[in-house]
């Protein structure tokens, strides 16, 4: 693969810490970002580092060249350096992730609060899990899931105690 990175004048290639965007835990590695801008998507608010033509990488906006010019926002022309941005999961929330994905492909349910964004699975063995895919028509190891309300949601409910 090729590529090229445009330097900064004032941090050369700008080398920034990647952290997990689901918690904020360093992810370990690094990006070399130069002098691209820091961006903020106006269809799902992700906060993206690049130029304005490129595609969301969240939510996909901006696959239409019509709308190349209006789907991010800049924030900074030049992020300073070093800094943390959002890269992949982080090991811990990585295997959170591969185990949800187990328990869901046995029969489990995924599901995300509406509030805090947290996400997670139901276990098969639940009543809830058996009931949503009997309603939903949709047999195990097909994926299917709910968004919670923040009353219902386990992170939103252990901050209240």
């Amino acid at each position: 693969m090729s590529g090229s990175i445009r330097l900064s004048k004032e941090h050369g290639v700008n080398p920034t810490l990647l952290t997990c965007w689901q918690c904020g835990a360093d992810t370990g590695e690094i990006a070399l970002l130069g002098a691209c801008s820091k961006l903020k998507c106006r269809q799902c608010g992700a906060i993206v580092f690049g130029s304005r033509m490129e595609p969301c990488p969240r939510c996909g906006a901006g696959k239409d060249k019509d709308r190349y010019a209006s789907h991010f926002e800049v924030i900074e022309r030049n992020a300073e350096a070093p800094m943390k941005m959002s890269g992949g999961l982080c090991p811990k929330c990585d295997k959170m992730r591969k185990d949800a994905d187990l328990e869901v492909s046995k029969g489990g349910i995924y599901w995300k609060c509406d509030k805090c964004g947290s996400t997670g699975a139901v276990k098969a063995t639940s009543e809830l899990s058996k009931n949503i895919r009997k309603k939903m028509k949709i047999e195990p190891p097909n994926p299917c899931g709910v968004v919670l309300l923040p009353e219902q949601c386990p992170v939103c409910q252990k901050e209240k105690v």
